[in-house]
């Protein structure tokens, strides 16, 4: 049963659970971060950064 729970990509149960999902990508010469928080007083708040691959002079 726990071999199965903790096999999930989102995990919910009592004992242990996911706290955020995160998504990571590249376009256009940058890297994208997504991350959403899936529990606690910042449930469902999403942090968005790109980091550029290059300086800008």
């Amino acid at each position: 049963e726990m071999e199965q729970l903790l096999s999930s990509t989102f995990i919910q149960s009592p004992i242990y659970g996911t706290r955020c999902s995160n998504f990571l990508n590249m376009r256009n010469q940058q890297w994208n971060w997504l991350e959403k928080t899936q529990a606690g007083e910042l449930k469902d708040q999403i942090i968005d950064l790109n980091i550029p691959l290059n300086k800008q002079s």
